[in-house]
């Protein structure tokens, strides 16, 4: 065999393990383009395929109202607390998925008026569930193990709880400023903290390690779950009603009763810039923390988007009348918001124009929720529960690797070619 023709197979035999390595690496999950929520846009949302899957409503519906809703990363569970205005005051936790407004598994939380279900979270991967209720109680359940469920009694209310993404740690506040935190495992609380101030909101990363926590004192405090004492603290001035924190802790934001955004890094608790948004406000972060959208009070109407690396406003939408509830999916993608119109709208993050809305029956439209990637919108009017799908689509756009693949068998045919194309030779040439 000449020189030529061994560079030529030595070649084959190189391009032949490189393209199949490639082809091997992605069919095993080296490499999982679709399914990475943080990765660029990969989902296209088409607005003329947007449907009501279903809407849900308490069979004694003029006995109980729903008050607060979440929804699992990937749309396919719900979960629903809800109380009843009249004699005798109690509350439901409600489980649903997204194929049925039947619900999978319901609880009583009790009577008196002290059981109502004030709070609820799900775990990303849909398998616990934190509730919390009016006199105090915690609940945790456990939907992958036949809904079985632990509770522990706080100190006060608790009306604001968060989970991490695989429901490994929970963090909940009661009325009376003190915040717990609890392992799936455990009922009894990991660390305790007292701010001595009215708690408005808390938020945790996805795996469980930071969570940041706001008072009415205007203190915004970062935890590691190792510990009790904050990492840092910072004074915002006013009452702070609201903070979210990215997938991985590196980025916080929060909304303060004086006006202000914050975007902070974990690392320090001096801003990395803020924005003034001539109303107090509410906020939500993108999972990688690139995106921060946020909605002010009534004295100014636009919700705004922005980037971290920024605090002038990508953009600011132009309805009119007073929005109620934000969410932005986690790849940053989409924007949902309710306002006091009865509407809810709908963005894809490059437009200040929705792409997509609905009227409601109501005004009331506490809370809205928006799986990872937008393709489904859950959302509370007063009486009911209603879930939209968003006429979600896979878009291709991963450099153009998708079209590789296809070929990785055929470089693996190559390479085997090649081989037995050498043996052989080698064999004549032993002959002669």
């Amino acid at each position: 065999m000449n020189s030529k023709r061994k560079l030529y197979c030595l070649i084959l035999i190189f391009i032949s393990l490189t393209f199949s390595s490639i082809h091997i690496h992605l069919d095993l999950g080296g490499i999982n383009l679709k399914d990475n929520k943080n990765s660029i846009k990969l989902s296209n949302i088409n607005p003329s395929n947007s449907h009501l899957l279903w809407k849900f409503t308490p069979n004694d519906l003029e006995d109980e109202y729903l008050c607060t809703i979440d929804m699992s990363s990937d749309g396919n569970y719900i979960v629903i607390g809800s109380y009843e205005p009249i004699p005798p005051y109690g509350g439901y936790i409600y489980i649903l998925n997204n194929t049925s407004s039947e619900p999978e598994w319901s609880h009583y939380t009790g009577s008196n008026g002290k059981l109502r279900a004030r709070t609820v979270a799900i775990s990303a991967d849909s398998n616990f569930i934190v509730a919390g209720c009016e006199n105090g109680k915690i609940f945790l359940i456990n939907r992958s193990n036949n809904f079985g469920f632990w509770s522990y009694l706080a100190n006060g209310e608790v009306n604001v709880v968060a989970i991490s993404d695989k429901g490994s740690y929970l963090i909940v506040r009661d009325r009376t400023g003190k915040i717990y935190l609890f392992n799936n495992s455990n009922s009894n609380p990991l660390w305790t903290y007292n701010t001595n101030s009215v708690i408005r909101d808390v938020a945790i990363s996805s795996d469980g390690n930071y969570m940041v926590v706001s008072n009415q004192n205007g203190n915004i405090y970062l935890f590691n779950k190792t510990s009790s004492i904050p990492m840092w603290i910072f004074s915002a001035g006013n009452y702070v009603p609201d903070v979210a924190i990215s997938f991985d802790g590196n980025f916080l934001v929060a909304g303060s009763g004086d006006q202000n955004i914050f975007l902070f890094s974990k690392s320090n608790s001096t801003p990395l810039w803020l924005y003034n948004m001539t109303s107090s406000c509410n906020v939500d972060i993108s999972s990688d923390g690139t995106y921060i959208v946020a909605r002010p009070s009534n004295t100014d109407k636009g919700i705004k988007v922005f980037s971290r690396f920024n605090s002038t406003p990508i953009w600011t939408s132009n309805i009119s009348n007073e929005f109620y509830a934000i969410s932005i999916s986690s790849d940053g993608n989409y924007i949902a918001a309710t306002n006091t119109n009865f509407n809810v709208y709908f963005f894809d993050r490059s437009n200040s124009s929705p792409i997509w809305h609905y009227t409601c029956a109501t005004w009331a439209l506490r809370e809205v929720h928006l799986s990872a990637r937008g393709e489904y919108l859950a959302l509370i009017e007063s009486r009911s529960a209603l879930l939209f799908e968003m006429g979600y689509e896979d878009e291709v756009n991963n450099n153009g690797f998708e079209n590789l693949i296809p070929f990785g068998n055929y470089f693996i045919i190559i390479f085997l070619f090649s081989v037995v194309y050498i043996a052989k030779n080698k064999m004549r040439k032993v002959k002669i």
